[in-house]
């Protein structure tokens, strides 16, 4: 799913959304994970996850 206003390339998947930079597609910047539509009592409630950000370690290897 590209976002084209966002320098972001979404990867979605049923357990998880995976989010990778435009420029460097092999490193992951920030994940949603563990969606609980179960916890929902109405279609319009939101839906629980995780949101995950990955660092980048400095100095680069």
């Amino acid at each position: 799913m590209p976002t084209r206003s966002m320098p972001f390339m979404a990867v979605l998947e049923a357990e998880k959304f995976i989010f990778v930079g435009n420029q460097n597609k092999a490193r992951v910047e920030l994940a949603w994970q563990h969606f609980r539509p179960q916890a929902q009592t109405t279609l319009d409630e939101r839906v629980p996850f995780d949101q995950v950000h990955y660092l980048r370690k400095w100095p680069p290897r």
